[in-house]
């Protein structure tokens, strides 16, 4: 396994993605990654300019300490998500936390997951979302694998006869999370988590 290193402190000009000259941003390690690659991150908040993607390929990307990186991005015109995996056979993503774009106009989703096989999200955080128009998720998944010991809360969705979801997931289960202070208003309905939720010895109920 190839690991790509980011840091606050690295450059995406002189930078290898190396430990010791690791690249600046991470949407600069997801454009050099192939299947396989994990993308590593140290501590620090990453403000990308648009939407972080992985489509197609394999891989992983890692807070090296969990929680302690934070991705919030300027803006969402690519999907409306602030991360989104797409048509993978095989992705995780680990440790971070993920916060509402600072421009939130377009910004619906915080994790985005489309169509992805093997996945795992793990002690991840999703937080501090306020949807004007739209349904909101903190976390919307479909394809097969678990989310597990992850945190969304702050879902807040103001359009009228929309939906705040904290986790929505089609075929992807859902261990040990929680989610919390998910709500609607203007007539805007709240439901903290809709999909498959695995039990204690985590077998599906």
């Amino acid at each position: 396994m190839n690991i790509i290193w980011v840091a606050t402190t690295g450059s995406d000009t002189t930078g290898t993605g190396s430990r010791d000259l690791p690249y600046a941003t991470i949407e600069k390690a997801v454009h050099e990654m192939v299947s396989g690659d994990q993308v590593r991150i140290l501590d620090g908040t990453y403000i990308p300019t648009d939407t972080i993607v992985v489509s197609g390929i394999e891989g992983s990307i890692f807070a090296e300490n969990p929680l302690e990186v934070t991705i919030q991005p300027a803006t969402t015109e690519v999907s409306g998500a602030c991360i989104a995996i797409l048509q993978s056979t095989r992705f995780m993503i680990c440790g971070v936390n993920i916060l509402q774009a600072v421009d939130s106009s377009k910004n619906l989703i915080g994790l985005l997951v489309r169509d992805v096989d093997n996945f795992i999200a793990y002690t991840c955080k999703v937080t501090g979302f306020e949807v004007l128009s739209g349904d909101a998720y903190g976390i919307y998944a479909d394809g097969s694998g678990r989310i597990e010991h992850c945190t969304v809360g702050g879902i807040v969705g103001l359009g009228s006869g929309n939906t705040a979801y904290g986790i929505r997931t089609f075929g992807i289960h859902v261990i040990d999370c929680s989610t919390v202070e998910i709500s609607g208003a203007n007539g805007c309905q709240a439901a903290g988590l809709v999909g498959t939720v695995r039990l204690p010895p985590w077998t599906t109920p």
